[in-house]
């Protein structure tokens, strides 16, 4: 997807290198931005998996207590 935006940018041949520059920079930075949110993600889900003792019925499952009180996947 993030190639094809950048690539869009030659069907107009008014286009300069330095808005396809400055393209590539917002999209590496939204990149960046996407790997610490989802980082942050595992290492929550990771968190409530090593609290969870596997034998408890679903009623009573830590992790989806956990999911419904945090709510980490609400995430853009």
């Amino acid at each position: 997807r993030e190639i094809t935006e950048l690539m869009s940018l030659r069907a107009d041949p008014a286009s300069s290198c330095a808005e396809v520059k400055e393209k590539a920079l917002e999209k590496a930075s939204e990149i960046e931005t996407r790997i610490v949110t989802l980082t942050n993600m595992a290492v929550a889900l990771t968190r409530m998996a090593e609290k969870c003792d596997s034998d408890s019925l679903i009623g009573d499952c830590p992790i989806l207590d956990a999911l419904d009180d945090n709510s980490i996947g609400d995430s853009p």
